[in-house]
């Protein structure tokens, strides 16, 4: 087993789990790049299964055993923090992938670091416990251990009120195919979405990504798919026309890129509400993400 004070290398970065930092050096160039606490632990938990499993229940009791968190929300704000560090992206994974309902494993070469301090290692305990160094170094360590459990015990009592990470979430056009008969007006929805959602008044807004960018992708076979490979998306509103008979109804679908869940659907009969329908969408996509909307909107 592995400990907090091995370090690690993956792919052209270093990691140590006792800071959090992943040091990347690229063409000579030195970038150090810091992860919080609870993303540094799930990244050093992947890393120890080298390549296995890491199921959500093992997660869960490593990092927030004891504490009452919206587990889906803190995984998946730990999980983006982990790839955003390491340049990673859900749609094409170079160094975590997500395995739907089970849990994530890594997916590069591991390779374990010596750690520093072996060079000691001819030195017999007695020898260092005696000098003068060595006793300021133990009281150095003293006082760290309390301050980490200190952060630790506040983290664990005020991390429900942690800001997440902004979140992407990209909105189709809502147009129908020329099989459809259907009033132009509809493809007005993603428009009047763009403008609901855009009032959304949180910490840390969500970044949105309206119909004149994901247009385009729209041709594509799995546009959600490719839209967080390129765009970096976490989460895609969509709107799929059905027939039924001789007449046309709407499901609006709510996904999560990581692993291509439904998180909301809804089916509208009535077309020609089109505002009516943006904005029940725009409500329910409020209350699936835990956003706020403006109150005078």
């Amino acid at each position: 087993m592995s400990s907090m004070s091995d370090r690690y290398r993956l792919g052209g970065f270093h990691f140590d789990p006792r800071s959090g930092e992943l040091e990347l050096v690229d063409d000579g160039v030195r970038e150090v790049r810091r992860l919080p606490p609870q993303p540094a632990r799930l990244l050093t938990l992947l890393l120890e299964k080298n390549g296995a499993l890491l199921g959500h229940e093992e997660i869960r009791e490593a990092l927030w055993p004891d504490v009452q968190v919206d587990f889906e929300q803190a995984l998946h704000f730990c999980v983006r923090q982990v790839r955003s560090a390491l340049d990673d992206s859900a749609g094409s994974p170079r160094f975590i992938e997500t395995l739907p309902r089970r849990g994530y494993r890594i997916l590069c070469e591991v390779e374990r670091l010596e750690t520093e301090g072996q060079e000691d290692a001819g030195v017999s305990p007695a020898t260092r416990a005696s000098s003068p160094l060595s006793r300021r170094r133990l009281l150095l360590l003293a006082g760290l251990v309390l301050l980490v459990g200190t952060v630790w015990s506040l983290s664990r009592v005020f991390f429900r009120h942690e800001v997440p990470a902004r979140l992407r979430i990209a909105i189709m056009p809502f147009q129908p195919g020329e099989e459809f008969a259907v009033e132009a007006k509809t493809g007005r929805i993603a428009e009047e979405l763009l403008l609901l959602l855009s009032r959304v008044e949180s910490p840390s807004p969500p970044g949105f990504i309206g119909p004149t960018t994901t247009t385009a992708y729209a041709k594509f076979p799995d546009p959600v798919r490719r839209l967080g490979a390129e765009l970096g998306v976490d989460y895609v509103i969509n709107g799929r026309f059905l027939a039924e008979g001789e007449t046309t109804r709407l499901l609006a679908e709510l996904i999560r890129v990581e692993d291509g869940v439904h998180v909301w659907v809804e089916s509208f009969p009535d077309l020609g509400a089109w505002k009516a329908i943006a904005d029940t969408i725009a409500r329910n996509v409020i209350a699936t993400l835990h956003l706020s909307r403006d109150a005078g909107s």
